[in-house]
């Protein structure tokens, strides 16, 4: 939309809007004294916002779950992302609605976690 987003309430709302849109959650993390983390989440990935008081994106990072299978670490990847941050901050939205709807079609499979896991590892290796 053509509207400017100018504070981290604009932001977060604007954020949050795009989520639902997409069928998945938001939940708000608060960090004193002036970020708040915004979590995108799904069953599979999970997005970390930081934004700070002025509304400007600080950092997003992407933390793909591992599924927790026998002998498995449960710690997941972490996948820093500066393209985000850099579409964010010039408020390009539908250029992260792409990110996202990338990020589910990397796991719309029709299977459980576990293989949804391996999915993501195989692209990762393939890359």
């Amino acid at each position: 939309s053509s509207i400017s987003v100018k504070t981290s309430s604009g932001m977060l709302e604007k954020l949050e809007t795009i989520a639902r849109q997409l069928k998945l959650k938001c939940i708000q993390n608060p960090q004193p004294p002036s970020l708040v983390h915004l979590f995108i989440t799904s069953e599979a990935f999970y997005i970390d916002i930081v934004i700070d008081s002025s509304g400007n994106v600080m950092k997003v990072n992407i933390h793909h779950q591992v599924s927790k299978g026998v002998g498995a670490s449960n710690s997941g990847t972490v996948q820093n992302c500066p393209e985000i941050v850099e579409c964010l901050n010039k408020q390009d939205f539908d250029t992260f609605v792409k990110h996202l709807e990338g990020l589910n079609g990397v796991y719309d499979l029709n299977c459980n976690l576990q293989d949804k896991s391996r999915a993501w590892q195989v692209l990762c290796n393939v890359e």
